[in-house]
């Protein structure tokens, strides 16, 4: 295909074609990186979340029983907040 555009003298297009191949595979990697890092801060969020839990629970200055009635309460509110948004 190319040499026939040379051949033509389609140089023009051939470095148009070629300039628009760079364009999509610049964009390609762009996106990907993108992603890379939206999910290693996804990764270090959950992470992050979890340690604090564990340090929460561990240094609660409550007992285990009031400690988890605490947090079913708190998970229920949340829950019907959540739904409350996503309708």
């Amino acid at each position: 295909m190319w040499m026939k555009l040379i051949g033509t003298g389609g140089y023009i297009m051939l470095i148009n074609e070629l300039a628009n191949k760079a364009k999509s595979v610049r964009e390609a990697r762009t996106r990907d990186q993108q992603r890379a890092r939206a999910k290693g801060m996804a990764i270090g969020a959950g992470i992050g979340a979890a340690a604090g839990i564990v340090g929460a629970l561990l240094f609660a200055p409550k007992s285990g029983r009031e400690t988890r009635e605490i947090i079913g309460e708190k998970t229920g509110q949340t829950m019907k907040n959540f739904k409350k948004k996503a309708a």
